[in-house]
């Protein structure tokens, strides 16, 4: 009884109990429909709990091997039997049961490779290694069976002290602690720990102490932590705030009915002596009794009836829909909101973009080079900035060999050049003495998370990486004569040169080299970089590659010539629209270097961030700069059409992406974004009273026209805002309304962080709602009072997806994290203008035609006892049968509006260029006119009893003295039967669906079948014999023709508004021409084709 109306419906069910007021006796029949909507709930929410236990029971039941401490075997326990402090087993393909620290493994280096898909979604392999301490406390075998020897592992005293219980999943602080072990305190870190959920995939046997359980482990800690907001469409909404109007409604007519009943009764009391006199008492049976009589005035059904046809929409509608393939709906709830989006926030890669990169083109820090094939390659790519994106493919397996390529490099990284990537210039130029093109080539080689995994099948290895620029980066380097061959040990990276120019430059000779990782610092987003620590020819060096800003304040020197020119270097390959990536390196002498990496691990074993970030901070200063790398990630199909789609159709896309302004400027060209001959406000400065003024221009349009949403008031402007500008004007309230409310079609953030992303839709979404709970006009002068859609694609894009009122993801290569926080799932981006397009603004039609027709039908079946008070001095005297009142709204007139939601399909609504207009004010207005439409119909079918009252037959009459009357029997039954034959046929009116007809016949059907099962005692011969007379007939068909008249005169042309596509088509129409004429004549244009 969490729903309010479910709680309603149970206390009129008590009130029903009452016999002083009853309307059936002092039997709760109304139970029968609550019992049904509540079962159709408690089936659904029954079977997923069910679903659920089922799951958990599965997982619970797995087995997992419990290393025995006295014996030389394992045994097999459930995971649920676990404990922490448990040594396990683990073999290659197993999951692991809970989270764990690695003791060792069968493999001599103790390395391991994980998959994490279902943990965190990304589908790449993660590596973990052992200590090497514990590590040698297996012997070589690795057989269970010699673990009880006098070095094994259970034989040994381990203690592991670690942190408290926590939902990261990206960090891990703890200290290993062995008995008799020299080294004290060693360090654990990320890369000795498995979390729940993944799977062992390298190695044949893997040791491990259990340290985290049940709840406890990150998996569970991060699910019971991530409840989703609850999410509600407008449409909803709006039906909330019209129960409690419909509430106020039916409270306001029964105090009418009281309070007439009352004057009525003292007014005619001596006329009338042989009535009752009335009192306080009688007055409120009277209000309680018509409380009980407008009970079906607040639509029973219409929750269990939206949640029914969402689902059949979402499973036949949405996901089936030939044109999406691969759509999913993981949240039913919010169909309708598609049509209300008004705001697109976009993630850029493997979003917009395809996230396979390749690589165009490298350049070194070196001042006074010739023009670079890497100049000549940005010409030709600027000659055609809006189609180069698009126009580049990667190197198929013919263009490979016809460019001369190495037979030996890996077919999994052909795909990852580009088909122009000039290899033999760039030996040409560097030539084989410059220690530039040494550190930049071996950087590419060795700083990576690539790792090879053999296949069963192929002799290739299947390469892995964290990120698809690390593919392109190694497939560079293999092009220029370094493969990346294997990682034999963890602290281990194989490389095989294959060029002599190469081997040349690395001063090695060709063939297998080995390289000695000392020390890996990954990528994170606040220092946007990454570094190696390793020893190379008897030099120790770190090797670093990030973000143009981030190495550019770790560089020393950052002023002289070289750096001067590789930063030209990098903004050329920015405005060609490439991703770009800085490489540098230092040298460390064998004191410097340990002096390094004690403080670092101190820092790690005082669990301290400060610490740990001042020591890496220390590490990665004082770089030199040696070279940058150009790669592209090609825009998806279709979409420049797809984002213009949106864009003429009123809707606001904002894309989100952390590349350089001049890279995102570049790909937001290739995509059509900017107009050609528009104008962009370039917001990248950290002053607030500047930023105020450059968001403060004017407005355009006049009021007259602000009404009217469709009208896209600035075309022509974009904004463009950087990270820091949108790090102080998500910190300002005037600066967030200036940037929502600002007149443009399309708004660029650049080197934006995961977390500005979040923010910055749940201020949008906060805003609009804003908007829309206050009323103002400026809701309906724009996009700004529409629903917030955020669209992306990797565990980067999770939190915008669930801040956004719509979460979508895109099915892709960065793994199911996205997919699962979503609400929809596409494959392309393209699919985006369908479902918004197409399937929004049909669901929200079809979704607010349901609530609005439920109340229709209710309130004109209700508000006949409150009309009929006319003749019987308002004693809310009980006209409807008790058994066919409580079947009308659950079965008797359901499944026509069903039928509608479900089957109707508009091909003018989706085939034309309008939208619409739907709303939470068109529905309350609607809703209003509705309830005069639904009295008018009341009314009418009350005037041929009144006109009749006095000269009907015999059948149907009770006769006292030469007086005749209807007998309130015959009324009620006439009133149920006009309402049924009514409401269901007048569906008819705006849909003609063939499958719809069927179902519009059944619930007539169903009550006339119902009526006749029922006993003969229940319904008198009387009413039985005027139902089926003449009479009957003739004043059932006069009542349907007075309501029928009523609806078309009454309600036809305001309908049509409801529907208003002619409206919103003449209106786009407007906006178009307005467009092509320029903002001068927009005022005067539009305000006459209004008018």
């Amino acid at each position: 009884f969490h729903v309010f109306a479910n709680l309603y419906f149970l206390c009129m069910a008590g009130l029903q109990m009452l016999p002083w007021i009853s309307d059936s006796g002092g039997r709760p029949y109304i139970l029968l429909p609550l019992g049904f909507v509540l079962a159709v709930t408690a089936v659904k929410d029954g079977l997923e709990d069910y679903n659920r236990h089922k799951a958990d029971a599965e997982e619970n039941s797995r087995d997992a091997a419990l290393v025995v401490p006295d014996g030389e075997t394992c045994s097999i326990v459930r995971w649920e039997s676990l404990r922490v402090g448990d040594v396990i087993r683990l073999s290659r393909g197993d999951r692991v049961p809970a989270d764990v620290v690695i003791l060792a493994s069968s493999d001599d280096d103790g390395q391991v490779f994980v998959g994490t898909e279902d943990l965190d979604g990304e589908t790449s392999l993660k590596p973990k290694a052992a200590l090497p301490e514990t590590n040698r406390l297996i012997v070589s075998d690795g057989d269970a069976g010699n673990l009880n020897s006098k070095h094994g592992i259970c034989r040994t005293r381990l203690r592991v002290c670690y942190e408290a219980p926590c939902e990261s999943l990206h960090s891990f602080h703890g200290v290993f602690q062995i008995e008799g072990c020299s080294d004290g305190l060693l360090p654990l870190s990320l890369d000795q720990v498995i979390f729940r959920g993944s799977t062992v995939e390298t190695t044949s046997k893997l040791w491990a102490v259990v340290i985290y359980t049940g709840h406890e482990t990150r998996i569970l800690r991060n699910a019971m932590k991530l409840k989703p907001r609850y999410k509600l469409s407008k449409l909803m909404l709006c039906y909330n705030k019209h129960i409690i109007c419909l509430f106020a409604i039916q409270f306001a007519l029964c105090t009418i009915t009281a309070t007439l009943h009352l004057s009525l009764s003292l007014a005619f009391l001596e006329r009338h002596f042989y009535l009752p006199k009335s009192d306080a008492l009688n007055v409120i049976e009277v209000f309680g009794a018509q409380l009980l009589q407008l009970t079906q005035f607040v639509p029973i059904s219409i929750l269990a009836t939206l949640e029914v046809v969402k689902v059949i929409q979402s499973l036949l509608v949405v996901d089936r829909d030939p044109e999406m393939p691969g759509c999913k709906t993981n949240t039913c709830t919010i169909m309708e909101e598609l049509g209300s989006v008004r705001h697109v926030f976009t993630d850029k890669t493997g979003t917009l973009t395809e996230n396979v990169m390749l690589l165009k083109s490298l350049c070194i820090a070196r001042p006074g080079l010739p023009a670079s094939p890497s100049s000549r390659l940005l010409d030709s790519v600027s000659a055609e900035p809006e189609s180069s994106l698009r126009r580049t493919r990667p190197t198929g397996l013919s263009d490979f060999w016809s460019r001369s390529m190495h037979e030996s490099v890996p077919r999994c990284l052909q795909g990852h050049v580009a088909t122009d990537f000039p290899a033999e210039e760039l030996r040409t130029e560097w030539g084989t003495k410059t220690n530039e093109g040494r550190v930049l080539l071996l950087a590419m080689a060795v700083c990576h998370s690539v790792m090879a995994r053999p296949q069963d099948y192929s002799a290739d290895p299947v390469l892995d990486a964290s990120s698809p620029d690390e593919l392109a980066l190694v497939a560079g380097a293999a092009m220029l004569g370094v493969v990346f061959s294997d990682r034999p040990a963890s602290n281990q990276v194989r490389l095989r040169v294959e060029h002599t120019w190469a081997a040349d430059v690395l001063g090695c000779a060709v063939g297998d080299v080995d390289v000695t990782v000392l020390m890996v610092l990954p990528f994170d987003s606040d220092r946007k970089r990454m570094s190696v620590v390793v020893e190379f020819h008897g030099e120790t060096l770190l090797l670093c590659k990030g973000a143009d800003s981030a190495m550019v304040g770790a560089a020393a020197g950052d002023g002289d010539a070289a750096n001067l020119e590789l930063m030209r270097a990098v903004d050329s390959y920015s405005e060609a629209g490439l991703r770009t990536l800085v490489f540098g390196w230092k040298k460390f002498d064998p004191r410097e270097l340990e002096e390094v990496l004690t403080e670092y691990r101190d820092a790690c074993i005082a669990a301290s961030p400060e610490r740990v970030k001042e020591a890496t901070e220390a590490l990665e200063s004082g770089l030199e700069l040696v070279g940058c790398s150009g790669v592209e990630d090609m825009l998806q199909p279709r979409v420049p059409e797809t984002l213009a789609a949106l864009r003429n159709h009123g809707v606001k896309v904002w894309m989100l992406t952390g590349d350089k302004l001049e890279t995102a400027v570049n790909i937001g060209h290739s995509a059509g974004l900017f107009p050609a001959d528009g104008s962009s406000i370039v917001l990248d400065t950290t002053d607030a009273a500047e930023l105020s003024e450059m968001l403060d221009f004017p407005r355009p349009l006049p009021p007259s026209v602000q009404e009217f949403p469709l009208v896209d008031v600035a075309p022509q402007r974009s904004v463009v805002v950087t990270g820091e500008s949108l790090s102080i004007i998500l910190t300002s309230r005037r600066l967030q309304e200036l940037l929502f409310e600002a007149p443009v079609a399309f708004v660029l953030a650049c080197r934006v962080t995961p977390a500005q992303k979040t923010e910055l839709v749940t201020a949008a979404r906060a805003f609009c709602s804003g908007l829309v709970s206050r009323g103002e006009d400026r809701v309906r002068s724009s996009s700004q009072g529409g629903a917030v859609l955020a669209v992306g694609d990797g565990a980067n894009d999770v939190g915008m997806i669930q801040a956004a009122e719509v979460g979508v993801a895109v099915a892709g290569y960065e793994g199911a994290q996205a997919v699962r926080a979503s609400d929809f799932v596409i494959t392309r981006f393209h699919h985006l203008e369908r479902l918004l397009l197409h399937h929004g603004p049909e669901l929200l039609r079809k979704n607010a035609f349901v609530v609005y027709y439920s109340v229709f039908k209710n309130a004109g079946f209700s508000l006949l006892p409150f009309v009929y008070g006319i003749v019987c001095a308002f004693s809310a005297t009980n006209v409807y049968h008790v058994v066919l009142k409580q079947f009308y709204n659950t079965f008797f007139t359901v499944l026509p509006v069903v039928a509608y939601a479900v089957f109707d399909h508009q091909g003018c609504l989706a085939a034309g260029p309008g939208r619409p207009r739907f709303g939470a004010y068109n529905l309350a207005v609607w809703t209003l006119r509705g309830l005069w439409c639904a009295f008018s119909f009341c009314l009418g079918s009350l005037l041929p009893f009144t006109v009749l009252f006095h000269s009907l037959s015999p059948a149907g009459i009770y006769s006292v003295k030469g007086y005749a009357g209807m007998s309130t029997e015959s009324l009620g039954l006439m009133a149920t039967a006009n309402s049924v034959i009514f409401f269901n046929a007048a569906i008819y009116i705006w849909s003609s669906s063939r499958p719809s007809h069927v179902l519009y016949a059944i619930g007539t059907m169903l009550f006339i079948v119902v009526w006749l099962s029922m006993d003969q005692s229940v319904f008198s011969s009387s009413g039985r014999l005027y139902l089926c007379s003449p009479m009957g007939v003739a004043s059932m068909l006069l009542s349907l023709s007075l309501a029928g008249l009523s609806l078309f005169v009454v309600l036809d042309s305001r309908l049509a508004r409801f529907m208003a596509v002619e409206e919103s088509m003449e209106l786009q129409e407007v906006s178009n021409r307005r467009v092509a004429e320029g903002d001068g004549a927009t005022s005067s244009a539009t305000a006459a084709a209004l008018e």
